[in-house]
C-alpha cells in the first residue's frame, strides 16, 4: 500500500511538471480542461491509495499491544494455575507479569519504529 501511495504521488507530480513545461502548448490548443481533469483524477487516485495505506498503518500500530495483551492473558491463566498448585510463588508470578509488560512496551516501540521506516523508504528511493 505504501508503494502505491508513492507511485500515485509520482504520477501527479509528473503530470504537474509536464503541464508546467508545456504550458504554452496547453494554452494554445485549449487543453486546460483536460489537464485539470487529469490532475483531479490523479489526486483522487492518490487520496484513495493514501486512505488505504493509512488504514493498514493504523492497524499495524495496534498489533504489538494486542499481542502483548494476549500473551499476558495467557500467562495470567497458566501462571495463576501454577500459583494455585504452589508450583511457583506469587512474587515470581507478579515479576513475570511485569517482565511481560516491559517486553511488550519495548516491542510496541520497535514496531512503531519499523512502521516509520517502512513509510519513509519509498521517499528515499525517489531521492537516489
Amino acid at each position: 500500500h505504501i508503494e502505491e501511495v508513492s507511485n500515485q504521488e509520482v504520477a501527479y507530480v509528473t503530470h504537474v511538471d509536464e503541464v508546467i513545461d508545456n504550458f504554452g502548448l496547453v494554452c494554445d490548443f485549449n487543453q486546460r480542461p483536460a489537464a485539470v481533469q487529469k490532475f483531479t483524477s490523479l489526486i483522487a487516485k492518490f487520496n484513495k491509495a493514501l486512505t488505504s495505506s493509512s488504514q493498514v498503518i493504523l492497524n499495524n500500530e495496534h498489533f504489538a499491544p494486542w499481542l502483548n495483551t494476549i500473551t499476558a492473558g495467557v500467562y495470567i491463566f497458566v501462571g495463576g494455575h501454577l500459583v494455585l498448585k504452589n508450583l511457583i510463588s506469587v512474587g515470581i508470578f507478579v515479576t513475570n507479569l511485569q517482565a511481560f509488560a516491559s517486553i511488550g512496551a519495548a516491542a510496541s516501540e520497535m514496531n512503531k519504529a519499523l512502521i516509520q521506516m517502512q513509510v519513509s523508504l519509498p521517499a528515499l528511493h525517489r531521492l537516489i
